[in-house]
Protein backbone atom coordinates (compact mmCIF):
# COMPACT_ATOMS: atom_id res chain seq x y z
CA UNK A 1 0.00 0.00 0.00
CA UNK A 2 1.29 3.45 -0.90
CA UNK A 3 2.03 5.73 2.07
CA UNK A 4 1.88 9.52 1.82
CA UNK A 5 5.10 11.42 2.32
CA UNK A 6 4.59 13.18 5.69
CA UNK A 7 6.87 16.13 4.89
CA UNK A 8 5.35 18.99 2.91
CA UNK A 9 6.90 22.14 1.50
CA UNK A 10 6.04 24.77 -1.10
CA UNK A 11 2.49 25.25 0.23
CA UNK A 12 0.92 26.43 3.50
CA UNK A 13 0.44 23.68 6.07
CA UNK A 14 -1.88 23.41 9.07
CA UNK A 15 -2.94 20.90 11.70
CA UNK A 16 -0.57 17.98 12.25
CA UNK A 17 1.68 19.19 9.40
CA UNK A 18 2.16 22.54 11.14
CA UNK A 19 5.45 22.51 13.03
CA UNK A 20 5.32 23.96 16.53
CA UNK A 21 4.91 27.72 16.77
CA UNK A 22 2.62 27.54 19.76
CA UNK A 23 3.91 30.66 21.51
CA UNK A 24 3.55 32.82 18.38
CA UNK A 25 0.07 31.42 17.67
CA UNK A 26 -1.21 32.10 21.19
CA UNK A 27 0.23 35.58 21.53
CA UNK A 28 -0.79 36.87 18.10
CA UNK A 29 -4.27 35.31 18.28
CA UNK A 30 -4.85 36.86 21.72
CA UNK A 31 -3.59 40.27 20.58
CA UNK A 32 -5.85 40.29 17.53
CA UNK A 33 -8.86 39.16 19.56
CA UNK A 34 -8.14 41.99 22.01
CA UNK A 35 -8.21 44.57 19.21
CA UNK A 36 -4.45 44.94 18.73
CA UNK A 37 -3.16 45.43 15.17
CA UNK A 38 -0.11 43.33 14.28
CA UNK A 39 2.69 43.84 11.78
CA UNK A 40 4.30 40.46 11.05
CA UNK A 41 7.78 40.43 9.55
CA UNK A 42 9.02 37.21 7.99
CA UNK A 43 11.73 36.49 5.45
CA UNK A 44 10.65 34.13 2.68
CA UNK A 45 9.92 30.48 3.39
CA UNK A 46 9.85 30.70 7.17
CA UNK A 47 6.22 29.57 7.31
CA UNK A 48 4.51 32.98 7.50
CA UNK A 49 1.41 31.98 5.54
CA UNK A 50 1.10 28.69 7.42
CA UNK A 51 1.26 30.60 10.72
CA UNK A 52 -1.39 33.08 9.55
CA UNK A 53 -3.73 30.29 8.40
CA UNK A 54 -3.25 28.43 11.69
CA UNK A 55 -4.03 31.57 13.72
CA UNK A 56 -7.07 32.28 11.55
CA UNK A 57 -8.31 28.71 12.00
CA UNK A 58 -8.09 29.03 15.79
CA UNK A 59 -9.82 32.41 15.87
CA UNK A 60 -12.68 31.11 13.70
CA UNK A 61 -13.70 28.86 16.58
CA UNK A 62 -14.54 31.95 18.66
CA UNK A 63 -18.31 32.67 18.33
CA UNK A 64 -18.04 36.48 18.38
CA UNK A 65 -15.31 36.66 15.71
CA UNK A 66 -15.25 36.70 11.90
CA UNK A 67 -11.95 36.29 10.06
CA UNK A 68 -10.81 37.22 6.59
CA UNK A 69 -7.58 36.34 4.74
CA UNK A 70 -6.58 38.59 1.83
CA UNK A 71 -3.49 37.76 -0.24
CA UNK A 72 -2.17 40.82 -2.06
CA UNK A 73 0.64 39.06 -3.91
CA UNK A 74 0.95 40.21 -7.50
CA UNK A 75 -1.67 42.98 -7.45
CA UNK A 76 -1.24 45.31 -10.42
CA UNK A 77 -3.73 48.12 -9.83
CA UNK A 78 -5.81 49.91 -7.22
CA UNK A 79 -8.89 48.41 -8.83
CA UNK A 80 -7.53 44.89 -8.30
CA UNK A 81 -6.70 45.80 -4.70
CA UNK A 82 -10.28 46.95 -4.15
CA UNK A 83 -11.66 43.78 -5.72
CA UNK A 84 -9.54 41.52 -3.51
CA UNK A 85 -10.58 43.41 -0.38
CA UNK A 86 -14.27 43.33 -1.28
CA UNK A 87 -14.14 39.61 -2.18
CA UNK A 88 -12.18 38.76 0.95
CA UNK A 89 -14.47 40.64 3.34
CA UNK A 90 -17.82 39.79 1.78
CA UNK A 91 -17.24 36.11 0.98
CA UNK A 92 -15.79 35.47 4.46
CA UNK A 93 -18.54 37.20 6.40
CA UNK A 94 -21.47 36.24 4.15
CA UNK A 95 -20.85 32.68 2.87
CA UNK A 96 -24.53 32.10 1.98
CA UNK A 97 -25.37 33.61 -1.40
CA UNK A 98 -28.75 35.10 -0.52
CA UNK A 99 -27.25 36.86 2.51
CA UNK A 100 -24.29 37.94 0.38
CA UNK A 101 -26.45 39.58 -2.28
CA UNK A 102 -28.47 41.41 0.37
CA UNK A 103 -25.31 42.60 2.17
CA UNK A 104 -23.74 43.83 -1.08
CA UNK A 105 -26.74 46.11 -1.64
CA UNK A 106 -26.60 47.40 1.93
CA UNK A 107 -22.84 47.88 2.38
CA UNK A 108 -21.65 48.96 -1.06
CA UNK A 109 -23.41 52.01 -2.47
CA UNK A 110 -20.66 53.57 -4.59
CA UNK A 111 -18.95 50.47 -5.95
CA UNK A 112 -21.05 48.63 -8.55
CA UNK A 113 -20.78 44.89 -7.83
CA UNK A 114 -21.85 41.90 -9.87
CA UNK A 115 -22.29 38.55 -8.08
CA UNK A 116 -20.97 35.86 -10.42
CA UNK A 117 -20.50 32.10 -10.19
CA UNK A 118 -17.39 30.74 -11.89
CA UNK A 119 -16.73 26.98 -11.86
CA UNK A 120 -18.99 26.56 -8.86
CA UNK A 121 -17.34 29.39 -6.89
CA UNK A 122 -19.04 32.66 -6.05
CA UNK A 123 -17.02 35.76 -6.95
CA UNK A 124 -17.75 39.46 -6.76
CA UNK A 125 -16.83 41.50 -9.83
CA UNK A 126 -16.34 45.21 -9.27
CA UNK A 127 -17.40 47.38 -12.19
CA UNK A 128 -15.39 50.59 -12.34
CA UNK A 129 -15.07 53.13 -15.11
CA UNK A 130 -11.54 53.67 -16.38
CA UNK A 131 -10.30 53.65 -12.79
CA UNK A 132 -11.62 53.61 -9.25
CA UNK A 133 -12.51 57.03 -7.87
CA UNK A 134 -11.33 58.16 -4.44
CA UNK A 135 -14.87 57.87 -2.96
CA UNK A 136 -15.05 54.29 -4.26
CA UNK A 137 -11.68 53.43 -2.70
CA UNK A 138 -12.77 55.06 0.56
CA UNK A 139 -15.92 52.93 0.61
CA UNK A 140 -13.81 49.82 -0.03
CA UNK A 141 -11.40 50.64 2.81
CA UNK A 142 -14.34 51.30 5.17
CA UNK A 143 -15.98 47.98 4.28
CA UNK A 144 -14.33 45.93 7.10
CA UNK A 145 -15.83 48.15 9.82
CA UNK A 146 -19.24 48.26 8.11
CA UNK A 147 -19.28 44.46 7.74
CA UNK A 148 -18.27 43.98 11.40
CA UNK A 149 -21.07 46.27 12.58
CA UNK A 150 -23.57 44.58 10.27
CA UNK A 151 -22.62 41.12 11.58
CA UNK A 152 -22.35 42.37 15.19
CA UNK A 153 -19.01 40.59 15.47
CA UNK A 154 -15.35 41.48 15.79
CA UNK A 155 -13.70 41.15 12.39
CA UNK A 156 -10.04 40.16 12.04
CA UNK A 157 -8.46 40.87 8.67
CA UNK A 158 -5.21 39.19 7.63
CA UNK A 159 -3.36 41.00 4.83
CA UNK A 160 -0.63 38.78 3.36
CA UNK A 161 2.17 40.34 1.26
CA UNK A 162 0.90 43.78 2.26
CA UNK A 163 4.05 45.48 0.94
CA UNK A 164 2.68 44.95 -2.59
CA UNK A 165 0.59 48.12 -2.27
CA UNK A 166 3.90 49.98 -2.35
CA UNK A 167 3.90 49.62 -6.14
CA UNK A 168 0.43 51.23 -6.49
CA UNK A 169 1.18 54.87 -5.79
CA UNK A 170 2.07 53.53 -2.35
CA UNK A 171 2.48 56.66 -0.21
CA UNK A 172 -0.81 58.24 -1.29
CA UNK A 173 -2.65 54.93 -1.04
CA UNK A 174 -1.20 54.26 2.43
CA UNK A 175 -2.49 57.64 3.66
CA UNK A 176 -5.98 56.88 2.38
CA UNK A 177 -6.03 53.39 3.93
CA UNK A 178 -4.68 54.62 7.27
CA UNK A 179 -7.20 57.46 7.38
CA UNK A 180 -10.00 54.85 7.29
CA UNK A 181 -8.48 51.92 9.18
CA UNK A 182 -7.54 54.02 12.23
CA UNK A 183 -11.23 54.67 12.98
CA UNK A 184 -12.26 51.00 12.82
CA UNK A 185 -13.21 50.03 16.38
CA UNK A 186 -14.57 46.58 15.56
CA UNK A 187 -11.74 45.37 13.33
CA UNK A 188 -8.20 44.12 14.04
CA UNK A 189 -5.64 43.98 11.26
CA UNK A 190 -2.61 41.80 10.71
CA UNK A 191 -0.22 43.05 8.03
CA UNK A 192 2.32 40.48 6.88
CA UNK A 193 4.95 40.32 4.19
CA UNK A 194 8.14 38.62 3.12
CA UNK A 195 9.88 41.73 1.74
CA UNK A 196 10.91 42.78 5.21
CA UNK A 197 12.90 45.89 4.26
CA UNK A 198 9.89 47.41 2.43
CA UNK A 199 7.53 46.57 5.30
CA UNK A 200 9.90 48.12 7.82
CA UNK A 201 9.94 51.36 5.84
CA UNK A 202 6.14 51.37 5.71
CA UNK A 203 5.62 50.79 9.45
CA UNK A 204 8.78 52.19 11.09
CA UNK A 205 9.52 55.34 9.10
CA UNK A 206 8.01 58.30 10.95
CA UNK A 207 7.18 59.99 7.64
CA UNK A 208 4.94 57.12 6.45
CA UNK A 209 1.20 56.85 7.07
CA UNK A 210 1.28 53.45 8.82
CA UNK A 211 3.99 54.49 11.29
CA UNK A 212 3.33 52.82 14.67
CA UNK A 213 0.01 51.41 13.49
CA UNK A 214 0.47 48.17 15.39
CA UNK A 215 2.61 45.81 17.39
CA UNK A 216 5.66 44.37 15.63
CA UNK A 217 6.02 40.58 15.52
CA UNK A 218 8.83 38.65 13.86
CA UNK A 219 9.00 35.02 12.74
CA UNK A 220 12.28 33.26 13.40
CA UNK A 221 13.49 29.74 12.68
CA UNK A 222 11.74 27.00 14.63
CA UNK A 223 13.57 25.96 17.85
CA UNK A 224 15.85 22.98 17.29
CA UNK A 225 14.25 20.77 19.95
CA UNK A 226 10.78 21.26 18.45
CA UNK A 227 11.96 20.40 14.95
CA UNK A 228 13.92 17.42 16.29
CA UNK A 229 10.76 15.91 17.78
CA UNK A 230 8.71 16.75 14.68
CA UNK A 231 11.13 14.93 12.34
CA UNK A 232 11.37 11.82 14.52
CA UNK A 233 7.59 11.65 14.94
CA UNK A 234 6.89 11.99 11.20
CA UNK A 235 9.32 9.19 10.35
CA UNK A 236 8.09 6.85 13.09
CA UNK A 237 4.41 7.35 12.17
CA UNK A 238 5.20 6.06 8.68
CA UNK A 239 7.15 3.05 9.99
CA UNK A 240 10.59 4.45 9.22
CA UNK A 241 13.33 5.16 11.73
CA UNK A 242 15.74 8.05 12.05
CA UNK A 243 18.37 8.26 14.77
CA UNK A 244 19.43 11.33 16.74
CA UNK A 245 22.69 11.71 14.81
CA UNK A 246 20.87 11.98 11.48
CA UNK A 247 18.38 14.47 12.92
CA UNK A 248 21.31 16.56 14.13
CA UNK A 249 22.90 16.41 10.66
CA UNK A 250 19.68 17.58 9.00
CA UNK A 251 19.17 20.53 11.35
CA UNK A 252 22.83 21.50 11.28
CA UNK A 253 22.65 21.70 7.48
CA UNK A 254 19.30 23.55 7.27
CA UNK A 255 19.91 25.72 10.38
CA UNK A 256 16.32 24.86 11.40
CA UNK A 257 14.92 26.79 8.42
CA UNK A 258 11.33 25.46 8.04
CA UNK A 259 11.18 25.27 4.23
CA UNK A 260 14.67 23.78 3.78
CA UNK A 261 14.11 21.28 6.60
CA UNK A 262 10.80 20.05 5.18
CA UNK A 263 12.33 19.93 1.69
CA UNK A 264 15.31 17.85 2.83
CA UNK A 265 13.18 15.54 4.98
CA UNK A 266 10.74 15.05 2.09
CA UNK A 267 13.57 13.84 -0.16
CA UNK A 268 15.19 11.80 2.63
CA UNK A 269 11.92 10.06 3.52
CA UNK A 270 11.38 9.18 -0.15
CA UNK A 271 14.79 7.49 -0.61
CA UNK A 272 14.67 5.68 2.77
CA UNK A 273 13.25 2.17 2.92
CA UNK A 274 13.36 1.54 6.67
CA UNK A 275 16.27 3.19 8.48
CA UNK A 276 17.87 6.56 7.80
CA UNK A 277 21.66 6.43 7.59
CA UNK A 278 24.10 9.35 7.49
CA UNK A 279 24.94 8.51 3.86
CA UNK A 280 21.28 8.87 2.93
CA UNK A 281 21.19 12.41 4.37
CA UNK A 282 24.11 13.37 2.13
CA UNK A 283 22.46 11.65 -0.84
CA UNK A 284 19.20 13.54 -0.23
CA UNK A 285 21.06 16.88 -0.19
CA UNK A 286 22.82 16.02 -3.45
CA UNK A 287 19.56 14.86 -5.03
CA UNK A 288 17.91 18.22 -4.30
CA UNK A 289 20.90 20.14 -5.67
CA UNK A 290 20.90 18.00 -8.82
CA UNK A 291 17.17 18.58 -9.36
CA UNK A 292 17.66 22.33 -9.00
CA UNK A 293 20.91 22.51 -10.96
CA UNK A 294 19.33 24.21 -14.00
CA UNK A 295 17.62 26.78 -11.78
CA UNK A 296 20.85 27.56 -9.91
CA UNK A 297 22.85 27.81 -13.15
CA UNK A 298 20.25 30.18 -14.60
CA UNK A 299 20.41 32.31 -11.47
CA UNK A 300 24.20 32.40 -11.63
CA UNK A 301 24.25 33.28 -15.33
CA UNK A 302 21.74 36.10 -14.77
CA UNK A 303 24.29 37.93 -12.64
CA UNK A 304 26.27 40.28 -14.86
CA UNK A 305 28.37 41.73 -12.06
CA UNK A 306 31.60 40.01 -11.04
CA UNK A 307 31.26 41.60 -7.59
CA UNK A 308 27.90 39.88 -7.03
CA UNK A 309 29.31 36.46 -7.96
CA UNK A 310 32.45 36.94 -5.88
CA UNK A 311 30.46 38.12 -2.88
CA UNK A 312 28.17 35.09 -3.12
CA UNK A 313 31.13 32.73 -3.23
CA UNK A 314 32.52 34.42 -0.13
CA UNK A 315 29.21 34.19 1.71
CA UNK A 316 28.84 30.54 0.75
CA UNK A 317 32.21 29.79 2.34
CA UNK A 318 31.84 32.14 5.31
CA UNK A 319 28.13 32.75 6.03
CA UNK A 320 28.79 34.53 9.33
CA UNK A 321 31.64 36.76 8.13
CA UNK A 322 31.63 40.54 8.32
CA UNK A 323 31.42 41.23 4.58
CA UNK A 324 32.44 44.87 5.03
CA UNK A 325 35.64 44.02 6.91
CA UNK A 326 39.02 44.71 5.35
CA UNK A 327 39.98 41.02 5.72
CA UNK A 328 36.90 39.74 3.86
CA UNK A 329 37.21 42.32 1.07
CA UNK A 330 40.90 41.55 0.52
CA UNK A 331 40.43 37.78 0.73
CA UNK A 332 37.79 37.76 -2.01
CA UNK A 333 39.14 40.66 -4.10
CA UNK A 334 36.01 42.75 -3.65
CA UNK A 335 37.86 46.07 -4.21
CA UNK A 336 36.09 48.17 -1.55
CA UNK A 337 33.18 48.34 0.89
CA UNK A 338 31.34 50.51 -1.66
CA UNK A 339 31.53 47.65 -4.19
CA UNK A 340 30.22 45.25 -1.52
CA UNK A 341 27.35 47.59 -0.67
CA UNK A 342 26.35 47.92 -4.33
CA UNK A 343 26.50 44.14 -4.86
CA UNK A 344 24.44 43.49 -1.70
CA UNK A 345 21.80 45.97 -2.83
CA UNK A 346 21.37 44.18 -6.16
CA UNK A 347 21.34 40.73 -4.57
CA UNK A 348 18.68 41.86 -2.07
CA UNK A 349 16.61 43.21 -4.93
CA UNK A 350 16.76 39.80 -6.59
CA UNK A 351 15.98 38.24 -3.19
CA UNK A 352 19.09 36.07 -3.36
CA UNK A 353 20.35 37.66 -0.13
CA UNK A 354 18.12 38.10 2.93
CA UNK A 355 19.27 39.32 6.34
CA UNK A 356 22.87 39.33 5.13
CA UNK A 357 22.85 35.64 4.16
CA UNK A 358 22.15 33.61 1.02
CA UNK A 359 18.43 32.88 1.21
CA UNK A 360 18.49 29.36 -0.28
CA UNK A 361 20.62 26.89 1.69
CA UNK A 362 20.78 24.49 -1.26
CA UNK A 363 22.02 27.29 -3.51
CA UNK A 364 24.73 27.92 -0.91
CA UNK A 365 25.76 24.27 -1.15
CA UNK A 366 25.70 24.42 -4.96
CA UNK A 367 28.04 27.41 -4.85
CA UNK A 368 30.44 25.59 -2.53
CA UNK A 369 30.49 22.51 -4.74
CA UNK A 370 30.91 24.67 -7.82
CA UNK A 371 33.94 26.39 -6.32
CA UNK A 372 35.44 23.12 -5.18
CA UNK A 373 34.70 21.30 -8.43
CA UNK A 374 32.51 18.80 -6.62
CA UNK A 375 29.93 16.59 -8.30
CA UNK A 376 26.22 17.28 -8.06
Amino acid sequence: MMVKNPFKYGEPVTGEDFTDRENECKEIAHDLYSGQNIILYSPRRLGKTSLIIEIEKRLKRTPDVCTCYIDLFGILSQEELAERIVNGIMLSTYPIRTALEKAVNVLLKLVPVKVAVMRGETRLELIFGRKASQPQLEETFNLPEKAALNKKKHLIVFFDEFQEINSLNGVKLEKLMRSKFQHHKNVSYLFAGSKVSILREMFEDGRRAFYKFGKIATIKNIPKNDFFKFIKTKFSHTEKKINDECCESILEFTRCHPYATQQLCHELWYITEKNVEKELVIKAINNIITKQKDTFEGLWDSMRSKSQKTLLMGLAEEPDANIYSKEFIEKYNLVSSAHVQKAIKQLRKKRIIENGKIADIFFTEWLKKREGGGKF
